[in-house]
């Protein structure tokens, strides 16, 4: 699931490379109820971690 987000912001590589980390920043917080992540986040998100990166 991580991935697949990652990857409708980013390109593929950049997905692959940072997906564990978004998985543990966000995904592992959904409920099981489920929930929403906002576009502004991950694009906050990836800005952070790509330049970490």
């Amino acid at each position: 699931m991580a991935l697949n987000i990652l990857a409708m912001f980013t390109d593929r590589q950049t997905a692959e490379e940072l997906h564990q980390i978004f998985k543990w920043d966000f995904i592992v917080r959904v409920p099981y109820d489920g929930a929403t992540i906002k576009g502004k986040e991950i694009r906050k998100w990836l800005k952070q971690h790509k330049t970490a990166s």
